[in-house]
């Protein structure tokens, strides 16, 4: 995670705890220093490719923190049902095959690394 990442995640949660709803880009712009939006979405889409953020599509101020409940798997798993449910596949064919990408590592990881006989 970069400096600017940890900054932004940050202000989101502190913000919900303040607020019990997630910033705007430009309340995020505003409080890390950056001058425009597009910095900020280049920034939130990382961390919520990550696992670290969760956002509903076309939905103002529902940038969030993953609860108890949000396994990275089932963050992929949104991410790639969001994108086949747009309305024209075909401009989302690249976020639809990275999504899908990213569901299937996290996956493998899982099976790969089970978890403790204490806690299955």
């Amino acid at each position: 995670m970069t400096p600017k990442e940890r900054q932004v995640l940050d202000f989101i949660s502190q913000y919900w705890k303040d607020h019990r709803y997630g910033p705007t880009y430009d309340e995020i712009a505003t409080d890390i220093g950056l001058a425009s939006k597009s910095g900020i979405s280049r920034i939130t889409k990382s961390l919520i490719a990550q696992g670290h953020l969760i956002s509903t599509p076309k939905r103002a101020r529902s940038l969030r923190l993953p609860d108890a409940n949000s396994t990275p798997l089932r963050i992929a798993a949104t991410l790639v049902l969001s994108s086949i449910t747009n309305e024209n596949l075909e401009t989302n064919s690249a976020t639809v095959s990275a999504s899908a990408i990213c569901l299937l590592e996290l996956a493998m990881n899982q099976f790969n690394n089970p978890l403790p006989k204490e806690a299955a």
